[in-house]
C-alpha cells in the first residue's frame, strides 16, 4: 500500500513539473511523503513540502532562519483541497508550491529546481506555510534575495552542471 501510494505521489509530482529536480529537491518531496504518511493523511500538503525542505536542506533552512521544530508547532495538520481519494495526493498548495518553484527556477535561468526553488514556490503560494513564513518575515523578496546570495556564493549554475555532467542530475 505505501510503495503504491509513493509511485501514485511520483507520477502526480512529474506531472505537476518535477522532472528537471535536483536530487536534493527529491529528498524534499521525499521527507514530505513521510510526513503525510506519519499523521495519517491522505495528501501531501505545501506544510509537508516546507517540513522536508527543512529536513533535506539544512543549510537553507538555517540561512533563512528556521527550524524544523518551530515550523512543525506552528503549521496546521489540517489537510485542504485533496484531489484524489486513493493513496497519497498532492494538495492543491502542494501542485501550486511545485508550479511556482518551476516558474522561480526558470526566472533565475537555472537548468534544475533546487530546494531554494521550492522554498520560493511555497512562499508565493496560498498555504498555511506560506503564511507562517511571512508571519516570521520571510517575504518572496527577501527569499530571492537570500537564494540569489546563496547561488552567487557556491557558483550554483557550475556546480548544477557538473553534477548533470556526473550523472547525478536527469
Amino acid at each position: 500500500m505505501r510503495l503504491l501510494s509513493k509511485w501514485s505521489l511520483l507520477l502526480q509530482c512529474a506531472a505537476a513539473g518535477m522532472i528537471r529536480y535536483t536530487k536534493k529537491a527529491r529528498w524534499v518531496v521525499f521527507h514530505a511523503c513521510e510526513q503525510a504518511l506519519q499523521q495519517n493523511s491522505k495528501q501531501v500538503t505545501a506544510e509537508h513540502l516546507l517540513v522536508g525542505l527543512l529536513r533535506a536542506d539544512q543549510s537553507l533552512a538555517a540561512h533563512c532562519g528556521l527550524t524544523i521544530d518551530r515550523v512543525r508547532k506552528e503549521l496546521t495538520k489540517a489537510p485542504h483541497g485533496c484531489r484524489t481519494t486513493t493513496g497519497l495526493a498532492l494538495s492543491n498548495t502542494a501542485r501550486e508550491a511545485i508550479l511556482l518553484a518551476a516558474e522561480e527556477r526558470e526566472r533565475f535561468g537555472h537548468k534544475h529546481t533546487g530546494t531554494e526553488h521550492l522554498l520560493l514556490g511555497i512562499i508565493r503560494g496560498s498555504s498555511d506555510a506560506a503564511k507562517m513564513l511571512e508571519r516570521r518575515g520571510l517575504t518572496i523578496d527577501r527569499a530571492r534575495e537570500l537564494v540569489s546570495q546563496r547561488t552567487l556564493a557556491v557558483g550554483w549554475e557550475n556546480v548544477e552542471s557538473a553534477l548533470a555532467t556526473a550523472g547525478q542530475l536527469p
